[in-house]
């Protein structure tokens, strides 16, 4: 036997009170038939789908990324969260695959994905290189000339965040 995770409900969140316990061990990575692959974290905060967040050596899912949350210029986890997360809640968070991404801008086909600075559209993505975004190793599939919304998006390593276009 493996130990490969089976029969994981992505849309499930667990409270971690009295009852109604932490489902898998925090950090715990789970692939999916397609080759998806999601991390078990704990949030820090309410979390909003299709947003991009950092996650901490401890698996706690923190803020959305932007330029403040990776500004020591470190390299940080990221993870896309799969539905919307109570704040202290359990849930899976995306790192690697196809997903889908809310954008903040228009977006060209097949380009690199970056999330903005910060401020209202923190853990969207952008197409857009500037000394302040922060790359997150995505590309897109195609592109679209809405400037809301989402589009699909695809990484095919588990996502990490580094501070500014020079590490991309």
């Amino acid at each position: 036997m493996s130990g490969q995770i089976t029969m994981v409900d992505l849309t499930k969140q667990s409270s971690g009170l009295a009852g109604d316990l932490p489902l898998f061990k925090l950090g715990t990575r789970y692939v999916d038939d397609l080759g998806n692959t999601y991390r078990y974290v704990k949030a820090n905060g309410a979390k909003t789908v299709a947003l991009f967040y950092g996650i901490d050596d401890s698996w706690v899912l923190q803020g959305a990324v932007d330029s403040t949350l990776v500004a020591s210029g470190l390299t940080v986890r990221v993870g896309l969260a799969q539905i919307a997360l109570t704040d202290t809640y359990y849930g899976w968070v995306q790192t690697a695959g196809a997903m889908t991404v809310t954008i903040n801008e228009a977006i060209t086909a097949k380009a690199k994905l970056y999330c903005p600075a910060t401020g209202a559209d923190s853990g969207k993505v952008s197409d857009t290189s500037t000394t302040t975004a922060i790359y997150v190793g995505l590309t897109s599939y195609a592109g679209t000339a809405s400037t809301s919304g989402t589009i699909t998006a695809y990484c095919s390593n588990e996502l990490v965040s580094a501070y500014g276009p020079a590490n991309s």
